[in-house]
């Protein structure tokens, strides 16, 4: 039998498949678990760290002047709703995924394993705006100590941190590639192979 046999067939993953078939789907159901479990592991280190880096920027709030207090409290805000957004992206895949049928398995896989999908860039985006603006406010706010050209320092932060913003998607997206490629090229082949 070949995956061509089962074809517009409902399949699910707790069905009896004969030979190679049942190995490939159990491997890739396995692959899928082990790599949620990492990335669930790692999320939820990230989630631990900004809640950490947020009770220290709002801690330190209350000193200084009214600019850099207002850059405090938005960072401390920006970096909790991080920790609040990884942890919902953390959740573990339910257990009646597994009993889906193949295809619709193989579609929530590759959604969940996808790098950035248009929810992410919402989400992310205000997230990013809020720790752009927040960072933005005390870093001037300490500047305007030693000049008072505030468009020169809004330029500069406004540079620097969509550089930085950048940088770390391509770095996410490398770093993403490298340990989740693979198994997302497995799951797309076997959906073109199934269909």
């Amino acid at each position: 039998m070949e995956l061509d046999d089962f074809k517009g067939r409902k399949l699910t993953l707790a069905g009896n498949f004969a030979g190679s078939e049942d190995k490939i789907i159990t491997d890739l159901q396995q692959k899928v678990e082990s790599a949620n479990i990492k990335q669930r592991r790692k999320l939820m280190y990230f989630s631990v760290m900004l809640i950490t880096m947020a009770v220290v920027y709002l801690a330190l709030h209350r000193r200084g002047d009214t600019l850099y207090n207002t850059g405090m409290l938005v960072l401390g805000a920006g970096f909790i709703s991080g920790a609040i957004y990884l942890f919902m992206k953390s959740r573990t895949l339910k257990e009646s995924l597994y009993s889906l049928p193949v295809t619709e398995f193989l579609t929530a896989a590759e959604k969940r394993l996808t790098y950035f999908r248009f929810r992410d860039w919402l989400v992310t985006s205000s997230i990013l705006l809020l720790l752009g603006a927040g960072g933005g406010m005390v870093l001037i706010s300490r500047l305007l100590n030693y000049t008072d050209n505030l468009p020169l320092l809004i330029a500069i932060w406004v540079v620097f941190f969509t550089g930085l913003v950048i940088f770390g998607y391509f770095a996410g997206r490398k770093d993403w590639e490298k340990e989740h490629g693979s198994l997302i090229k497995e799951i797309r082949k076997l959906k073109a192979e199934m269909k």
